[in-house]
């Protein structure tokens, strides 16, 4: 089997955004792994790789344009500087509210939420619990 066909086995397609998501095994961070040549590279890296024809240049790494780190899609990835794709993440606005620009985390539930949003809604959660008396977490 190619290694592209174990690729393609280790993917499933997301109807709702388009994505293709890795079901492989992980690195920390949500990142997917895959096991090609002896050692274990990024799925991400692989997909644009394969997409590009050629490997990334030096400096540069897999950026989602649809913001999903399991999206191993390759027209949902390009090539971008360390640096530059880093510092996106912090400015980011996933709610699309004005002077929401402050980092996305995954919680648990595996769903993006935009760190203010997130905040806004646990103050709700905690003064609806203390509204009927019960401890507010």
């Amino acid at each position: 089997m190619t290694p592209l066909e174990r690729f393609s086995r280790l993917t499933i397609p997301e109807p709702n955004s388009g994505c293709l998501l890795w079901i492989g095994s992980w690195w920390k961070g949500d990142y997917g792994r895959f096991w090609l040549n002896g050692r274990y590279v990024s799925a991400c890296r692989f997909a644009l790789e394969t997409r590009l024809g050629r490997p990334l240049r030096k400096g540069m790494e897999p950026h989602h344009k649809c913001i999903m780190p399991p999206c191993v899609r390759g027209d949902h990835l390009e090539e971008q500087p360390q640096p530059w794709n880093r510092g996106r993440w912090r400015v980011r606005s996933v709610c699309g509210l004005p002077g929401h620009r402050r980092k996305v985390h995954w919680p648990s539930d595996r769903l993006l939420h935009c760190r203010d949003c997130e905040a806004r809604r646990k103050a709700r959660w905690r003064a609806s619990r203390r509204r009927r008396g019960l401890k507010a977490g």
